[in-house]
């Protein structure tokens, strides 16, 4: 089976927050967390709020592993 995936293009909507990320698996590849309930995945145009996509982003900044997100 193959699979073909989309360009990635990236948001500005997507701010690096700090916060506890409860980090499942991380490695060079793949980083599994595990989101809390209450919070959302993604930011939406609408409001500005702490998601899932604004932690990890800050998360993965902190550890200088990342070089481009979506």
């Amino acid at each position: 089976m193959l699979i073909v995936l989309n360009a990635e293009e990236p948001s500005d909507l997507i701010k690096p927050m700090t916060g506890s990320v409860d980090v499942l698996f991380e490695d060079d590849y793949l980083l599994v967390v595990n989101k809390p309930p209450g919070i959302a995945s993604l930011p939406a145009k609408a409001r500005d709020s702490k998601t899932m996509a604004n932690l990890v982003k800050g998360y993965l900044i902190s550890k200088k592993r990342i070089v481009r997100f979506i």
